[in-house]
């Protein structure tokens, strides 16, 4: 097994949505990626194939979360005292349907990573240049886009949070 290099293993920690997301890095991460396996394209394919499911495997963990905060809010969101209009003691009833808007966004974004990865390649074209290049774009695509849903999960569980503890207080 390869030895992993300093970049690859700071690859999270150094980029604000979680991957190389500009041609540059990502030239720059591919370099240092093919290094590390000195030439080895079954070695830099499985690394590529490996992260790619590491963040489908994340945005399925997120989606779950984000089930069960989603119908917290929903319900949240419905209750109104009793009554059809919100009252004018409720002025944070908006909170959860903020959070579940957030949460619907969140959801899109994350449901976005779901697809098939390398399913438009010939067994035999994925091991080039070309593909590595292609594949890392994917990959860092979406990363972007776990890393973005995640902060919006976040701000909704944030609101949810918010609403119970303002209504707890009362």
């Amino acid at each position: 097994m390869a030895k992993r290099s300093n970049f690859a293993r700071e690859l999270g920690r150094n980029y604000l949505l979680g991957a190389p997301v500009s041609v540059a890095d990502q030239a720059r991460y591919l370099r240092e990626l093919e290094n590390s396996h000195a030439g080895n394209s079954e070695g830099v394919f499985g690394s590529l194939t490996r992260m790619l499911d590491r963040v489908t495997d994340k945005s399925v963990g997120l989606l779950q979360a984000s089930s069960i905060f989603s119908g917290l809010a929903f319900v949240l969101s419905s209750q109104n005292s009793g009554t059809n209009q919100v009252s004018a003691g409720d002025r944070f009833a908006s909170l959860p349907l903020a959070g579940l808007l957030l949460m619907f966004v969140s959801a899109m974004m994350l449901i976005s990573n779901l697809g098939m990865g390398w399913r438009d390649y010939k067994e035999g074209a994925m091991s080039t240049p070309v593909f590595n290049e292609w594949a890392l774009s994917l990959i860092a695509g979406r990363a972007a886009r776990f890393t973005i849903g995640l902060w919006f999960s976040a701000v909704a569980f944030a609101l949810i949070v918010l609403h119970l503890y303002l209504n707890l207080k009362r």
